[in-house]
């Protein structure tokens, strides 16, 4: 039964085939794919003649070179006085067309100088230059990815509508009638609902021409909805033996992301304000570690005090003994003296100190007493003095 039915899908569509076959090989397809052939060739000959012509050019210069050069030197010594004359000459209308100019474009220097004094008054506000130049280049490229993600949708745009007009019908064409042939249809009213997923499916595709663009500009992702319904409708009919061909137009993937571009332009805004700032600190540095002669001026309009270098060794103030330093070296020295100093203690011995009296008299015991002190302190300082 499968068998009796693809002959009879064959036997249906044999008309369509036979149309096909016919125009491509009528006068008019020939002509068609003539006329693509003719193109290409046109196309593969103008290149390579711009390549052998750049490359016979450069060939010339490089050989010839010796020549070139006396010729270019000449020319620029003949002619460079008359380029200067004619700029001298050119001073005057210049000068009339600059006032003339001023005077037509006043709004715009207008514009620039309420721009210049809002930056003044965030610059009060203390707001830092990097900050304010980091923002505008961050806003000029935000722009510019703007432009650039537009144009880039646009290109997009076209080659959608160019694959879908003329490519994507063969495609499905080719792929229905490859499952035809290699059982991808279970039955006949499978295959017709299949031939209907593609038609909805080409449709859809026309509208990725529009969702292309935003896509690009905003960042959106709606051809990928778009895509996914259509894999969804060319899956109508179709059995696990069915084959399925890519429809996807070639695409420029070179959207600029607005956050990053923000950020590369602010980063190099802050950058170059701070090369200014580092510029600045380094002229000044280099200012201030001049050394000025003593016949010229130097920074804050003083001259160099000559009468100072004749005092130079001398010490005109006089010296105050009583100041901290002096005060703390007179201490040390009075320690130290009196570290020197040796403060004897006399150790007494008396041994036995019972004193009979055996009849003596209270001044003979005195003056006993005496000798046996002096006899102890003279023995005790024996040892230290010797």
């Amino acid at each position: 039964m499968w068998q009796q039915f693809k002959n009879d899908a064959f036997r249906f569509f044999e008309p369509v085939f036979r149309r096909l076959n016919g125009w491509l090989n009528s006068a008019q397809g020939t002509a068609l794919i003539n006329q693509i052939n003719v193109a290409i060739s046109f196309l593969a000959t103008t290149v390579g003649f711009l390549i052998d012509s750049v490359v016979y050019l450069i060939s010339a210069v490089q050989s010839g070179w010796s020549i070139i050069e006396p010729i270019l030197i000449a020319a620029a010594m003949v002619f460079f006085p008359l380029m200067i004359a004619k700029l001298w000459a050119m001073i005057p209308p210049l000068y009339a067309q600059a006032v003339a100019w001023l005077a037509i474009n006043w709004p715009i220097l207008a514009v620039i100088a309420a721009i210049a004094l809002v930056l003044f008054i965030l610059n009060q506000l203390g707001i830092s230059a990097d900050q304010i130049l980091g923002a505008i280049a961050g806003a000029f490229l935000v722009l510019a990815s703007v432009i650039w993600n537009t144009v880039v949708g646009v290109i997009n745009a076209v080659i959608q509508f160019l694959w879908t007009a003329f490519v994507e019908p063969w495609i499905g064409i080719i792929e229905w009638v490859l499952n035809v042939f290699n059982g991808g249809f279970n039955s006949f009213g499978d295959a017709v609902k299949n031939l209907l997923g593609q038609i909805i499916s080409w449709f859809l595709s026309l509208g990725k021409v529009v969702t292309k663009i935003i896509d690009a500009i905003f960042g959106t992702d709606w051809t990928a909805g778009l895509e996914s319904l259509q894999d969804s409708l060319l899956k109508w009919g179709k059995n696990e033996q069915a084959i399925t061909l890519s429809r996807d137009a070639p695409t420029i993937d070179a959207r600029i992301d607005y956050g990053d571009a923000w950020n590369k332009g602010y980063r190099w805004g802050s950058d170059l304000a701070d090369s200014f700032k580092g510029l600045t600190k380094s002229f000044d540095t280099a200012a201030n570690n001049l050394s000025w002669p003593q016949s010229g001026r130097i920074p804050g309009g003083k001259l160099p005090d000559i009468d100072k270098v004749k005092k130079v060794g001398k010490i005109e103030d006089k010296v105050d003994i009583s100041s901290e330093d002096l005060k703390t070296m007179r201490e040390l020295a009075e320690m130290k003296s009196i570290q020197n100093f040796v403060t004897l203690t006399p150790t007494f011995s008396f041994g036995d100190t019972h004193i009979k009296q055996e009849g003596r008299s209270i001044d003979e015991i005195i003056e006993r007493i005496t000798v046996r002190m002096n006899e102890e302190l003279a023995a005790s300082a024996k040892g230290l003095f010797s």
